[in-house]
């Protein structure tokens, strides 16, 4: 996906606007061609899933702690819906690494989970790692569920 030629289509939410740059601000200075759609939060996220226009990603980055509907909450809604069985969720996109944090989003069928890089470079280095994995061969586990940087 993305290093194929075609255009990776991602999704990222996030309450945190400066978050949200920053990881537009990584992606861009990758070079690989990308569609990013941003939601401030898991209700917007929802709400836009429930219409005939939204797309269905590629990768979906979901913050944990958010307003509104939390990404653990968007998770476990997600993963009920059929068109959502079979792509990668890197839920949780979070500040959090606690241990029940990690464990919740495993078990709530995220297929990975990142704590968020303090600085760019990190940043990019996590993102290039979940850009070049195959997820459709992917084993789902507790041994390949954190990415770092």
């Amino acid at each position: 996906m993305g290093m194929d030629g075609r255009i990776l289509r991602l999704t990222l939410v996030d309450d945190d606007a400066d978050d949200r740059d920053f990881f537009r601000d990584a992606l861009d200075s990758m070079g690989i061609p990308v569609a990013l759609k941003m939601y401030k939060d898991g209700k917007d996220l929802l709400d836009a899933i429930k219409t005939d226009k939204f797309e269905i990603p590629d990768i979906l980055f979901l913050d944990l702690n958010m307003p509104k509907i939390s990404g653990m909450e968007s998770l476990r809604e997600i993963r009920m819906m059929d068109k959502f069985k079979e792509i990668p969720i890197i839920a949780i996109y979070s500040t959090s690494s606690s241990a029940k944090d990690k464990e919740d989003s495993l078990q709530n069928g995220a297929d990975a989970y990142i704590c968020k890089p303090t600085n760019f470079g990190q940043l990019i280095k996590v993102l290039k790692k979940v850009i070049e994995i195959d997820w459709d061969s992917r084993q789902r586990d507790a041994e390949s569920f954190l990415i770092t940087a």
